[in-house]
This record gives structure tokens, C-alpha cells and sequence, in this order.
């Protein structure tokens, strides 16, 4: 599977951001980003995630929230 740049992911997955208007989705942190997909999404997804963001970065993210 190619490796999708986040806007493109963003896009792709945009029923987990369908509060957020179109022009706004850009400005999503990373830190958003993982909460959302982690918190309802599937494994599948999660994975793109890491091609995304990288794992490391998801890493990061997901200890810093705690």
C-alpha cells in the first residue's frame, strides 16, 4: 500500500472529522490526528496511521496525551 500524505489520509477518513469543516481539516494537530483514529477507528487504519505519521511520532503522541 502506497504511503498517503496526511491530507490525502485526512480526506480519505474524513466520516471521523465530519465536525470539522473541509477548510479546517487541515489545521488537525497530530495530536488530534492519533486521538481520533485510535479512539474510533480500526486496526486497519491505525496502520495507515503509522505509514503516515510514522510510529515513533504516534508514539509520542499517544504518551504525551496521558
Amino acid at each position: 500500500m502506497p504511503i498517503l500524505p496526511r491530507k490525502e489520509f485526512i480526506a480519505l477518513h474524513s466520516n471521523l472529522f465530519c465536525y470539522a469543516s473541509k477548510e479546517k481539516r487541515s489545521e488537525i494537530t497530530d495530536s488530534f490526528l492519533v486521538e481520533t483514529i485510535l479512539n474510533y477507528s480500526n486496526i486497519d487504519v491505525v496502520k495507515e496511521l503509522f505509514q503516515v505519521l510514522g510510529i515513533k511520532n504516534v508514539e509520542k503522541e499517544f504518551f504525551d496525551s496521558m
